[in-house]
């Protein structure tokens, strides 16, 4: 199975006024799930966006000495 990461512009979210998180409503998660159960996008951009990609581990035993 071959893996890739879909960005959805403009999702519309809603702000905890106690806390300051950001989450979504019921409807905006159902419909992002409707989505990505679907696997269909039609407006489909290919982008390239720049990462490093570390491996954990490694990462925790360079900061243990």
């Amino acid at each position: 199975m071959e893996w890739k990461k879909i960005i959805i512009e403009d999702v519309p979210a809603k702000i905890c006024k106690q806390c300051g998180e950001q989450y979504f409503d019921g409807e905006t998660t159902l419909r992002l799930e409707k989505i990505k159960k679907a696997n269909i996008f039609p407006n489909e951009q290919p982008v390239q966006i720049p990462a490093t990609i570390r491996d954990f581990k490694d990462l925790s035993e360079m900061e243990n000495g």
